[in-house]
């Protein structure tokens, strides 16, 4: 908690935006779709570690965001209804901590942040109806040409970007009225230099014209940290050209 606590302090004094998240958990104790699962365990631990997170950073700048939990599983409406209840719980813990948490932006989503499944099972519950919340998913489509899977590469017809078009309009015509952003996505360098600088420019460009912010992720694939420089120094240029609409 010291260490979340000193880089979440560093990312707001340089007056940046920071999401805080149970992560990778949901691949561990926190995984409903598996045999037997214990809910009643998963919902207990799940209150408790939010209340001491809540607890730790209720004062912290309103640039902190919180989300309850990273990609959780599921497939089903059963599925999907434990996590709005999960959600509910998260939000109930965090505004019991009190200080600046009842009027912090929460970051909620539906199952596996994945937009279609959002849009299917996802339903705001009626707990502390005031919360500032926004909408996040994750957009890694198509896979084989995100991660170069199977050899492919290219990206850039009329078909791939009507699939885009079509994953973000569906998206926003369910929420119509909600902030959202998509909290991941990339088009790694594995693929062909000019598909991805395609798809890096076509996936801004779509967000924008749906109102979404987008936010890259980047495990070392982009910005080598140890050397401060980007591994495609057109990236950054491009990004900011597209976000203000260049």
């Amino acid at each position: 908690m010291d260490r979340v606590e000193e880089v979440v302090d560093w990312a707001i004094a340089r007056d940046l935006y920071a999401v805080l998240n149970v992560h990778h958990d949901s691949w561990e104790w926190a995984d409903i779709t598996q045999s037997g699962a214990d809910l009643a365990m998963i919902e207990e631990k799940f209150s408790a570690i939010w209340a001491q997170i809540g607890d730790r950073f209720k004062c912290k700048s309103s640039k902190l965001i919180l989300e309850p939990i990273n990609e959780f599983p599921g497939d089903t409406q059963e599925h999907g209804d434990e996590l709005n209840r999960l959600q509910d719980m998260f939000l109930d813990e965090v505004n019991k901590a009190g200080g600046y948490n009842p009027q912090r932006v929460v970051s909620l989503s539906g199952l596996g942040q994945d937009s279609i499944k959002t849009s299917q099972f996802f339903k705001r519950g009626t707990t502390y109806p005031d919360q500032p919340w926004a909408l996040q998913f994750h957009y890694y489509s198509p896979y084989d040409f995100i991660f170069g899977a199977w050899g492919k590469t290219l990206w850039g017809s009329d078909d791939d970007k009507a699939a885009v078009e079509a994953d973000f309009a569906n998206l926003r015509s369910n929420f119509t009225d909600i902030p959202i952003f998509i909290g991941e996505w990339e088009a790694n360098l594995n693929v062909e230099i000019a598909a991805h600088w395609k798809y890096f420019d076509f996936l801004i460009r779509t967000a924008n014209a749906n109102d979404f912010s987008t936010i890259l992720w980047d495990n070392g694939a982009h910005f080598n940290r140890p050397t401060g420089k980007w591994v495609d120094p057109s990236e950054p240029e491009r990004s900011e050209e597209r976000r203000v609409g260049k």
